[in-house]
């Protein structure tokens, strides 16, 4: 066993001077790369090719045209193009105008990838693309012999498309390879020079064929990682201990290498995930062709900038139930402590078995602030998604996608929903119209004049919007509309089930396809709730009619009530059963409509739960009108299962008793709870146990997911004042962590007025 060296915070020369150039990378101002909207592989004889097969062309259009460079000390190499944003990527044109017609009318084009799904890396390390490209070979051969259909079109497009994929794949590694010898040739310095040639034997072997050391392996997973990311599918890492221990294990057996340079190396590949990060995020600037359907990319682009889903998970229990960590793990955890970074966004799993030294190697990290690693417990996940349908070596296997959504990775084809609770309850509240604008837009359920009539018409609205969404996604998936205009066949090709059924992702062919409902609001909602049953029900001290008038007006000229509503309710996430009973109540009211989706669904899709907002709980806000809780009309919600805003008085023990109060195996997508934490109050020579110890009871009390920001209020207000000296602090915004000084103006006041509790 090697000793973990969590709190050391060693460096070698090289890793220092990779880090000072990582920075400087983040503070430079730099244009983003657009050569992918000009590209195009349409003519008039690719315009008879299926669509997919026109999506590998440009696929493999897009890495032949990449820029490619190797810069100083590097031993991992490949670029990703610095584009800044999550939802729009460039990319080569495929599709005609027609078939962009078509998408457009539902909602869809080109850029319609989703990501999230982790890929199949054990697979790809095992096999390599040869052996993928292979098997779609022999697949075409064995088609070639079936009489002509349809299926068979379609399914000989797939293969294909798949085969121009791993083509345009390794071509990419060889361009690298050829940089690297021609590098090698002219560099004056003997040791760099054999570096050099290193990476190039490398690229010329990897990820063509299967890695062999884990210096092989790092690389083939980093260099796929850059062409998913550059190609539009943005999709995290998965179980990163799982894959690559069995590559470090043998190389320290056979003296391959040793701790400290397999250190070295994962710091190194740890810096590379930053290489797209920026602190200037007025440089994010979208040009009118790369802008969002809905027209608006303001406030989600904002919240979202530096966020590229680059989720790792570690830790947990193997498929057969045995501990999972090893000491990769903990080299893992070793990286994310010194660098210092947002990337990789860490997160750890821990069940019964789970050794004491995790949770103090986690506790360290966490105590030095940054907003990871997150926490999640196995004993809730795992009872959870086998309720869903995995199975139990399945269940056990899962990760977290590119941000905290619970799935099985390699084997899953994973979307999401969100659905506005509090909304749901401002259109009870108002007989079905939106209280921004005015307008019908959802069912009339009248004008409740009692909080029994406001519930029952709350509960209604909640049903109208889960059907209404699960209807959405059956025809939208049911149809394979993303198929259309969006297929994925470099992805398709490392999940198990379309290599096998010659099916895309987006036809169906995973072995899994998971439905996320996610439900936003749940704690404003609860509160909101708990106002009206005090106020309008138990004390009288005002009618349904003249809340509903004080929301009309965001509180206009009536200040006094809306801070009566603040502070005379219960509120949740201070153990009050008052209150904590009806964030339970709603809770189960939406988890048995989901949960009568899935019962009423067909057998390809598996439906699940969540709460929570991810990064968007100012974005949600801004849609909603004032609500009863004493919230101003476009104020911010509740971070995904959090307690409201600066609500949560009665320190964080009693947050985790209200929200353990949740049957979290119903909750398989997951419900992350978000706490602020003085970090004065950790760093005594108890502070650490402390932290241990709270952590371990939200584990044995069956939370499900817990994020902890260690960063005090005076803190946070220096570093607005003064950016430049606070560029290192970061906060947890839904499934990652950010840099403070990043963020709008407006997210930096939610995470302020946040309750700061002490240990």
């Amino acid at each position: 066993m090697i000793e973990t060296t969590i709190g050391r915070k060693e460096w070698t020369e090289r890793v220092a001077r990779l880090h000072a150039h990582t920075m400087d990378l983040m503070r430079a101002r730099r244009q983003p790369w657009r050569e992918g909207f000009r590209l195009s592989v349409l003519n008039g004889e690719t315009r008879k090719l299926p669509l997919i097969v026109r999506k590998a062309m440009a696929f493999s259009h897009m890495l032949a045209s990449m820029p490619v460079a190797i810069g100083d000390d590097e031993l991992l190499v490949g670029c990703i193009p610095t584009v800044y944003s999550l939802r729009i990527r460039p990319f080569p044109r495929y599709a005609t105008d027609e078939e962009m017609e078509k998408a457009l009318a539902r909602g869809l084009r080109p850029q319609s990838v989703f990501g999230h799904y982790v890929p199949g890396y054990p697979k790809l390390l095992a096999k390599g693309l040869s052996g993928i490209m292979d098997d779609a070979r022999k697949a075409l051969g064995r088609l070639a012999k079936e009489p002509a259909s349809p299926d068979k079109g379609r399914k000989r497009a797939f293969y294909r498309a798949v085969v121009i994929c791993c083509q345009g794949a390794i071509a990419f590694a060889h361009r690298y390879a050829r940089l690297a010898e021609e590098m090698a040739a002219s560099c004056p310095e003997a040791k760099r020079a054999a570096e050099l040639r290193r990476i190039g034997a490398t690229l010329r072997w990897v990820p063509e064929h299967p890695p062999r050391t884990l210096y092989e392996a790092l690389q083939c997973f980093w260099l796929t990682h850059v062409i998913f990311h550059s190609t539009m599918d943005i999709v995290p890492c998965g179980r990163f201990d799982q894959y690559m221990w069995p590559f470090l294990r043998r190389d320290l057996e056979e003296g391959v290498l040793t701790q400290e340079e397999a250190q070295e190396l994962l710091d190194c590949l740890w810096l590379k995930f930053n290489e797209q990060t920026v602190f200037d995020v007025d440089q994010v600037q979208l040009q009118p062709d790369e802008m969002p359907l809905d027209g608006n990319p303001s406030a989600m682009e904002q919240s979202a900038v530096n966020n590229w889903l680059q989720n790792i998970i570690l830790g947990g229990q193997t498929p057969q139930g045995r501990d999972a960590t090893n000491e990769l793990t903990y080299m893992c955890l070793e990286s994310t402590h010194k660098l210092e970074l947002t990337n990789p966004v860490v997160s750890v799993r821990f069940f019964r078995n789970s050794p004491p030294e995790l949770l103090r190697a986690v506790c360290e990290i966490l105590r030095d602030g940054g907003g990871q690693p997150a926490i999640f417990n196995d004993e809730a996940f795992v009872p959870g998604l086998m309720k869903v349908g995995f199975s139990l070596e399945e269940a056990r296997d899962y990760s977290n996608d590119g941000c905290w959504e619970a799935i099985v990775p390699g084997r899953t084809e994973f979307r999401f929903s969100t659905i506005g609770l509090l909304k749901c309850l401002e259109y009870a509240l108002f007989d079905g119209h939106d209280l921004l604008t005015g307008e019908r837009v959802a069912p009339a359920t009248g004008h409740s004049q009692t909080y029994e009539e406001l519930r029952a018409a709350f509960k209604a609205q909640m049903a109208h919007a889960v059907e209404a969404t699960y209807r959405r996604v059956a025809e939208e998936l049911g149809n394979h509309y993303h198929a259309e205009i969006a297929p994925v066949p470099f992805l398709s090709a490392l999940l198990e089930g379309p290599m096998e059924s010659g099916r895309d992702i987006t036809e169906g062919g995973a072995r899994h396809r998971l439905y996320g409902f996610v439900a936003s609001g749940l704690a404003n909602s609860a509160d909101s709730l708990s106002a009206v049953r005090k106020l309008v029900s138990e004390e009288r001290v005002l009618t349904m009619d003249q809340l509903r008038e004080a929301l009309r007006t965001d509180f206009a000229g009536q200040e006094t009530l809306r801070q009566v509503l603040v502070s005379r309710a219960p509120k949740y996430g201070n153990d009050d059963e008052r209150a904590d009973s009806l964030l339970l109540e709603i809770a189960r009211d939406y988890i048995e409509m989901v949960e009568q989706c899935r019962r009423l669904q067909t057998a390809w899709l598996k439906c699940s739960v969540g709460f929570g907002t991810f990064e968007n709980y100012l974005v949600f806000g801004q849609l909603i009108g004032a609500s009863a809780d004493g919230r101003h009309a476009r104020e911010a919600l509740a971070s995904n299962c959090s307690p409201s805003i600066g609500q949560d008085v009665e320190g964080p023990t009693a947050a985790v008793r209200s929200f353990t109060k949740l049957d979290m195996t119903r909750i398989a997508t997951g419900s992350p709870l978000d706490l602020r934490v003085n970090g004065a109050s950790l760093r005594d020579g108890a502070g650490l146990e402390r932290l241990m110890a709270f952590v371990g009871s939200f584990l044995s009390m069956g939370g499900n997911i817990l994020t902890v920001t260690v960063a005090d209020t005076e803190t946070l207000r220096r570093a607005q004042r003064e950016p430049e000296k606070y560029r290192s602090l970061r906060v947890r915004m839904g499934g990652w962590s950010a840099y403070f000084v990043t963020l709008s103006k407006e997210q930096q006041e939610v995470h302020i007025r946040r309750s700061e509790h002490r240990f």
